[in-house]
């Protein structure tokens, strides 16, 4: 998937439905969803030994699967969505966990 850009995950501001910027799970930054799906996949091959499962959704999101050591827990799902900013040129990670 090197060199995608995924402009398709960008929604208008408009749809931003958090009330105020939470920094604990959005982040600004400059660039295309595709230079956080492969910084994501630089982190699992090299910090997460390929554990982690990152799926690109078309039209939706970037879904992070990373597996419970634990058979009883669940493995932790993890959606990025990405809203265009106040500011040209940046976006806004939200990150939030189903």
């Amino acid at each position: 998937m090197r060199g995608e850009d995924f402009k398709d995950l960008i929604l208008k501001k408009e749809q931003y439905n958090a009330k105020t910027f939470n920094d604990q799970t959005d982040f600004l930054f400059e660039g295309v969803p595709g230079h956080l799906y492969e910084s994501l996949e630089e982190f699992n091959t090299e910090g997460f030994e390929g554990k982690m499962t990152i799926e690109y959704i078309p039209n939706k999101n970037i879904k992070i699967t990373i597996p419970s050591n634990d058979e009883e827990i669940p493995n932790t799902v993890v959606k990025v969505k990405f809203y265009e900013s106040e500011n040209e040129g940046q976006l806004i990670a939200h990150f939030y966990k189903k």
